[in-house]
């Protein structure tokens, strides 16, 4: 075996019989003589990464604790913001502020009732506003087709901390039909809004 290693290191150019293997000796003599020189090499780099294993098992948990912490405040803020008496979900048409009883006779007043009686009410209020109020804010960017947005509605109501249920409904022959429903995260939206910046 040793031999026919010889023979294809011959034949790749790397040593030659001609000069009897010298270089072939030579490479020999120097492995053994920085045999132990590269021992403590790669024990050096042994060391070296165990280290910074070390450092990075303690950098990983101390970002894990960072972000518990992170986490338990981000909660108690949402919590903060839907039970506070001051604050319910953002109107569209206000400021931040709305009161808490709607006004006689609005279509809030209606859909607010309606909720009540049903026993459907969530903890954190509900809102219910026209498609074309909301292109008219400029809320939503359109309906599709631009058709019978009069009688599209989209509803905003919470029952859960830092979580929004979004309903769009149409009114046939005097009843709201469910056409579409969707449960989006405060942190769905914190990131929507972060993206828009951008």
């Amino acid at each position: 075996m040793a031999l026919q290693n010889i023979l294809n290191l011959e034949k790749i150019g790397k040593i030659t019989r001609q000069n009897g293997y010298q270089d072939l000796l030579n490479s020999i003599a120097t492995d053994i003589r920085t045999k132990h020189r590269r021992r403590i090499q790669r024990q050096n780099e042994l060391e070296s990464t165990r280290h910074t294993l070390s450092q990075l098992e303690e950098k990983a948990e101390f970002l894990k604790e960072q972000l518990a912490q992170y986490e338990t405040v981000i909660d108690q803020n949402k919590k903060t913001m839907q039970t506070n008496k001051g604050y319910r979900l953002q109107s569209f048409t206000t400021n931040y502020r709305t009161k808490k009883t709607p006004l006689p006779f609005t279509k809030q007043y209606f859909h607010v009732r309606d909720l009540q009686r049903s026993g459907r009410m969530p903890r954190f209020g509900s809102y219910k506003y026209s498609a074309t109020r909301l292109v008219e804010k400029g809320i939503l960017v359109g309906v599709q087709h631009g058709r019978h947005s009069e009688k599209l509605h989209l509803t905003i109501s919470s029952d859960d901390v830092g979580v929004f249920l979004m309903e769009m409904t149409s009114s046939q022959y005097n009843e709201d039909v469910q056409t579409g429903s969707e449960e989006i995260k405060l942190e769905d939206l914190l990131q929507l809004q972060y993206l828009s910046l951008l």
